[in-house]
């Protein structure tokens, strides 16, 4: 069939469609939506003019009578063909249906392009690329259907559809570019564009808390079954606050303020995750806000490193090098991994000088993990040498050295390291060495005995911390080595290696002198201290004063207080802690106006009897103070009795007595 023929059939069947009438609705359903499957018919209508570009859409969009017109035209192309091929279906008045259809070649499209391209350059515009042939009778310029023209070519080649390579470059088919449907609120991103739905919270330990309770009816909402019209309801709102609306007809309205919320620096927002705290291992911890309290809560240790160890720890291996006396160091790295081990050698230690004046040097270590070489003395063992061992506990040992040429005898005691340091319950023993003790006869062959709670100045008052107060002494430019040892783990952590603590080194004060049998009281605020030998045995008084009766025999002494002034002066008497080499000594106390000269002027005593004193000043077990304190009369004197407790304590030992006149 001629080309001029077919493309009359074609502009028949289009003016069908058009002409129909309800073909208004029928345009704007073109310039609507049209369906996919009837495409290529109405592609017909768009080349020839006789509607615009159509978008896709649902059949049922179509009006009746263009649906018909389709139906029909579908019928007749299954039973005869393709129109352009079928004689039967060429009206007489095709060729008149649109006179005013006219076609361009391809030579007159470029002319157009390279106009319109020129154009462009102004106006912004972009040019479309021409199919094979368009006609127009509106000089718009459509996309080519992509029906190959049987008729005469009036190119010098055929258009292969392709965009034009000459002066103005054809950019190919107008592509439609959809807008975005919404707002994407996730993060850009290099990969495809995505639907612009956030699939949900970012990855990752930390996470924002809610502003309002997300299970709650939100604005809009259905009211909760059983809400009556104009009823109030409540949600939780940002820091544990609460805020209220009404239910109106059957719709959660328009919320109130937030109020009553806590106002706490540590307030969090409900379900809040804070993460990235190290713990353990390397692991790490996360922080969960309490939706009831809006405070965080620790949460457990994750992610630790499995046969990890603490990073930096540091161990010292034994049993491995030919001299039973050296170790191999072997460090945890940063990331909690066993590092190689270094060559065998001695163990080092630290080392503490001796001030060279009488101030007190603190320095804090940390306890070593337990190992064989940590064990040490027999609970409760204040004697050395000792016999026997105790387990092995995180302990740390320390080297005394004497810088001088003369001997020094220190005190040396533990104290709580600085926040957040804890009380630790020690025990601490002194070696006339220079070494760590490895071996266990080494370990027991401690000097100048141990201590397990130090009581007495220069100690703190909390009883965990152990001392050698003028046990140990240096000798010249020679060295002693302190182990404190953690007495039990207790309540502690088991894990409690690493715990730091700090060691105190001072040169010890002259020791007190031999107190005299009288002496005279000191100023008031003043106080004073004598160590006192319990040599007289006498049955020593039970009970309160004045004594019905005596108990058993036991070393004291009595000391005479005099008052040189004129008036009545009370004054605090009490024992002092374990001082030197003296071990501490369970006493009791008595005051009488005079020396007792038998068993019944014994039982006339004034103040006490007391065994344990627990008030201050008191340090270490019996005293006089408060209201059992010891009043001298002017220009007078009053005696103080000082005695063991038991019958079995030896006659010479030692105790220190403080004297402190109150008034």
């Amino acid at each position: 069939m001629p080309s001029d023929t077919r493309t009359d059939v074609q502009r028949f069947w289009c003016a069908r469609v058009v002409s129909a009438p309800t073909y208004s609705r029928a345009a704007a359903d073109c310039d609507g939506n049209l369906f996919p499957a009837d495409y290529k018919f109405l592609t017909l209508c768009v080349r020839f003019g006789a509607l615009k570009a159509p978008k896709l859409g649902a059949p049922s969009q179509w009006p009746s009578v263009s649906r018909s017109a389709v139906s029909e035209f579908t019928d007749r192309r299954e039973r005869t063909g393709p129109p352009s091929l079928d004689p039967l279906f060429i009206p007489p008045q095709a060729p008149a249906a649109r006179p005013h259809l006219r076609r361009i070649t391809a030579m007159q499209l470029k002319n157009r392009l390279f106009l319109l391209g020129a154009a462009g350059v102004v106006l912004g515009s972009l040019v479309q690329a021409c199919a094979t042939e368009t006609s127009s009778g509106d000089d718009d310029i459509v996309e080519d259907a992509g029906v190959v023209d049987a008729g005469p070519k009036k190119d010098a080649t055929a258009d292969t559809g392709v965009a034009d390579t000459g002066t103005v470059k054809d950019t190919g088919a107008d592509v439609t570019v959809p807008t975005d449907s919404g707002t994407d609120t996730g993060v850009v991103d290099s990969g495809p564009r995505d639907s612009g739905v956030d699939s949900g919270p970012d990855a990752g330990p930390n996470r924002a808390g809610e502003l309002f309770d997300p299970a709650a009816p939100k604005e809009g909402d259905a009211c909760p079954n059983g809400t009556p019209n104009f009823g109030t309801l409540e949600r939780r709102c940002g820091y544990c606050g609460n805020q209220k609306a009404f239910c109106e007809n059957g719709k959660v309205g328009a919320y109130g303020p937030c109020s009553d919320e806590k106002t706490a620096a540590t307030r969090c927002l409900p379900n809040a995750v804070v993460g990235g705290a190290t713990c353990g291992l390397c692991g790490t911890t996360v922080k969960t806000c309490d939706p009831d309290l809006c405070e965080f809560s620790e949460g457990v240790c994750e992610n630790e490193v499995a046969n990890g160890c603490p990073a930096g720890e540091v161990n010292y291996i034994e049993g491995v090098c030919a001299d039973p006396a050296q170790v191999r160091k072997q460090t945890c790295s940063a990331s909690c991994q066993l590092t190689l081990p270094e060559p065998c050698a001695l163990e080092p230690i630290d080392t503490v000088d001796i001030p060279a004046d009488t101030s007190t040097l603190s320095t804090t270590f940390n306890f070593a993990p337990a190992s064989k070489n940590s064990k040490r003395a027999s609970t409760g063992s204040s004697s050395c040498p000792t016999s026997s061992l105790s387990r092995a506990l995180p302990a740390h040992f320390a080297k005394i050295h004497n810088p001088t040429n003369a001997p020094i005898t220190i005190d040396v005691w533990g104290s709580k390291a600085p926040a957040p340091g804890i009380a630790v319950d020690t025990i601490m023993y002194g070696y006339a060495r220079s070494t760590v003790p490895k071996l266990d006869a080494d370990l027991r062959a401690c000097t100048g005995g141990g201590n397990d709670t130090c009581l007495t100045a220069p100690c703190s008052a909390d009883s965990d911390w152990a001392g050698l107060i003028g046990v140990l002494t240096v000798p010249a430019n020679g060295d002693v080595v302190v182990h404190t040892s953690q007495y039990t783990v207790g309540t502690l952590d088991p894990s409690s290696a690493g715990l730091p603590f700090v060691l105190n080194v001072r040169r010890a004060p002259p020791p007190p002198a031999a107190g005299a049998p009288s002496f005279d009281i000191p100023a008031v605020g003043a106080s004073t201290r004598f160590l006192y030998a319990l040599n007289t045995s006498s049955p020593r008084m039970s009970a309160t004063c004045p004594a019905a009766s005596t108990n058993t025999a036991t070393v004291g002494t009595y000391i005479t207080l005099t008052n040189p002034t004129a008036a009545a002066r009370t004054v605090s008497v009490w024992e002092g802690a374990t001082y030197g080499a003296n071990a501490s000594v369970d006493t009791v106390m008595a005051s009488y106006a005079t020396v007792p000269a038998d068993d019944a002027a014994r039982k006339a005593c004034v103040t006490g009897v007391v065994d344990s004193c627990f008030t201050a000043p008191c340090e270490s077990d019996s005293g006089l103070v408060g209201a059992n304190a010891v009043v001298v009369p002017a220009n007078g004197s009053a005696v103080v009795y000082i005695a063991a407790y038991s019958s079995g304590t030896a006659a010479g030992s030692k105790v220190l007595v403080n004297f402190r006149t109150e008034q």
